[in-house]
């Protein structure tokens, strides 16, 4: 998925089933970081909430995979 990919589905599909107060989470994929996505969302009275980067260390299967 690319950056104009993501904004035609945010503007088209996304958008029309938010609500005022609703929070998009969304991931650290670099389309979600695209500046206009977060205006867009903020428009219709949503908040855009992203998500910190992963870290092996707050997963506990990674530990088991080392082993």
């Amino acid at each position: 998925m690319d950056s104009d990919v993501y904004k035609v589905f945010i503007e088209h599909f996304l958008l029309p089933q938010l609500w005022i107060g609703a929070v998009v989470v969304m991931d650290n994929l670099p389309a979600h970081h695209v500046a206009e996505i977060k205006p867009l969302i903020e428009g219709v009275g949503a908040s855009v909430l992203y998500l910190s980067p992963y870290s092996p260390e707050f997963n506990p299967i990674e530990h088991w995979w080392s082993q």
